[in-house]
């Protein structure tokens, strides 16, 4: 009787949860991908001033990251507690004869797919990413995996010539520098080679995931390791 009872409620609590619709539109909020809008089906939910016109989402997308870039313009110092360490559990006889190659800023947005649907494209989470990667790998924290585990540096950003202008306005002038030190203009590649060049037997790739800023997986070989900052201090997390 209780299990009856049990999945009676369930299946209310379901039911009203799928048919709320804030803005009284018609399309429930679980399918409205504007809630508090009044739109059309047509357009997801969204008013149709909206379907053709995406200055609208392109302007609240800027006013939501750069308040992200300002919440977070000092996060470099706290990733510098765990980046310069993260490859400590491999032995440094693998490492010698390795190359690191890092995961680094995304050069293709979502975005610069056209939605087959024609639905504004949001690059919020791209930019983040972007973001928050470049103060995980700053300057600091490549040169000094570089010289802790003496193994060649390959970043998995191309950065061409004709965009280096655009990849300036996007890095920390010390940053910049750093990368343009290394940067080979035939290929577009940054990589830093070590003394064990042309003797590299593995490859080992650096993978960030920012869960938030604070919450973050790092992957590398087959390891997967979750971290969160609290405390002033990165743990460990299952």
């Amino acid at each position: 009787m209780k299990k009856i009872l049990f999945l009676f409620l369930f299946a209310i609590t379901y039911f009203q949860a799928q048919t709320i619709d804030t803005d009284s539109d018609g399309i429930p909020d679980t399918e409205d991908q504007c809630p508090t809008l009044a739109g059309i089906k047509e357009n997801y939910g969204c008013p149709e001033t909206m379907r053709k016109n995406c200055a609208y989402f392109r302007q609240k997308d800027e006013e939501v990251f750069t308040k992200f870039k300002i919440e977070n313009e000092n996060i470099e110092t706290i990733y510098d507690l765990i980046n310069r360490n993260i490859l400590d559990d491999i032995p440094k006889k693998i490492l010698h004869t390795s190359f690191i190659y890092i995961h680094f800023i995304d050069n293709l947005s979502p975005c610069d797919i056209i939605s087959p649907d024609n639905r504004c494209c949001s690059g919020l989470s791209f930019n983040k990413h972007n973001f928050l990667i470049t103060k995980f790998w700053n300057e600091k924290a490549i040169e000094s995996l570089f010289t802790r585990y003496k193994a060649s540096i390959l970043l998995s950003t191309k950065i061409p010539e004709p965009l280096i202008s655009d990849f300036k306005s996007e890095l920390s002038p010390e940053l910049f520098s750093f990368l343009m030190k290394y940067h080979n203009k035939d290929t577009g590649r940054v990589k830093l080679k070590s003394e064990n060049i042309g003797k590299e037997k593995n490859n080992i790739q650096i993978g960030i995931e920012f869960r938030t800023p604070y919450q973050i997986e790092i992957t590398y070989l087959d390891k997967i390791k979750k971290y969160e900052y609290n405390n002033q201090k990165w743990e460990n997390i299952k």
